[in-house]
């Protein structure tokens, strides 16, 4: 019996010493973005979204916890993000070009506040030769007692535009004939 408490005992000094140099700490505030880590996971950054028309989508820059000075959170395009996406998942996505997007860069977190907003429009845009948009979003430098929050810090809109087909219109002046008109839905 005390050959297995001496085991017991090895095995649990082993596995505590692992432990002593967990690169983990307290963490005591951070900024993230809220739509970023849904549910507070801290597992969802990718978000696909179709667009059919302008789209608004709310991005909400969020602290742990409340603090006594404004912190200003700058908001930014981050195509290196995009590209380990690209090629963790075998696709070819490329940032929507600027003319069908706009976003505040630059929100202010009030002080006693937890969270601040801004708003990203996109615009309709087309796809004639099949390219695959997205808006890497992330938090590109925060001004205050903070840091960012991991992961949390950037989400990724993969973006869709619905696919529109000719299709035939019928209609009381070609119904007796072969003379069909074609419309493209709008």
């Amino acid at each position: 019996m005390s050959k297995r408490i001496l085991i017991y005992a090895a095995i649990s000094a082993i596995l505590a010493a692992g432990c002593d140099d967990a690169p983990y700490g307290i963490i005591e505030n951070a900024v993230y973005i809220s739509e970023a880590a849904p549910d507070d996971r801290f597992t969802q950054q990718v978000e696909n979204q179709t667009v059919d028309g302008t789209v608004e989508k709310t991005i909400t820059v969020r602290l742990a916890k409340a603090v006594d000075s404004d912190v200003t959170v700058t908001l930014g395009i981050d195509e290196e993000m995009l590209d380990t996406y690209n090629s963790r998942k075998g696709t070819s996505y490329m940032v929507l070009p600027e003319e069908y997007r706009s976003f505040d860069s630059e929100v202010t977190i009030p002080a006693g506040s937890i969270s601040a907003v801004s708003t990203l429009t996109i615009r309709q845009f087309q796809t004639p030769n099949g390219e695959a948009y997205a808006i890497p979003l992330t938090i590109s430098s925060v001004t205050g007692p903070v840091t960012t929050a991991g992961d949390a810090r950037h989400i990724l809109y993969l973006l869709m535009a619905p696919h529109f087909q000719k299709t035939p219109l019928l209609n009381p002046s070609n119904a007796g004939g072969c003379k069909a008109s074609f419309t493209t839905p709008v």
